[in-house]
């Protein structure tokens, strides 16, 4: 049984990672052309993008940080839905709820915090 939650974290953080670098792909890729990709990219890589922001860090290691994260958030989710006990999956529920909260919390402060820099800039070039 250890074997199997072994290989389910990381068939999880494998999962995790997967999209946490397909995100990263599709951010270079993409470069806005598609509104629909652009939402979803910036909805999954709100969090780091904040925390990155929030501590300054460049730009290949706050790269770096989200694939961990990516890894760390599909490890969880797999060992807890490789367990076939309810608490578990309702964990699994609970815990994928939450980051689908902080992922758009994330955002909005974002797209906040976007907008008071545009505010000041225009401000400052425009003197209103």
């Amino acid at each position: 049984m250890a074997n199997y939650n072994q290989r389910a974290t990381l068939t999880g953080a494998l999962a995790g990672l997967s999209i946490s670098a397909a995100a990263i792909a599709v951010a270079w890729i993409n470069a806005a052309r598609n509104p629909f990709l652009q939402a979803v990219t910036n909805f999954i890589a709100a969090p780091s993008v904040l925390f990155s922001w929030a501590v300054g860090i460049p730009e290949t290691l706050a790269y770096i940080l989200f694939l961990i994260y990516g890894a760390l958030v599909g490890g969880i989710l797999g060992r807890l839905i490789s367990r076939r006990t309810l608490p578990s999956r309702l964990a699994a529920l609970l815990f994928a709820i939450f980051l689908l909260a902080a992922h758009s919390a994330a955002q909005s402060k974002l797209a906040r915090d976007i907008e008071e820099v545009l505010r000041a800039v225009v401000k400052a070039l425009l003197g209103w």
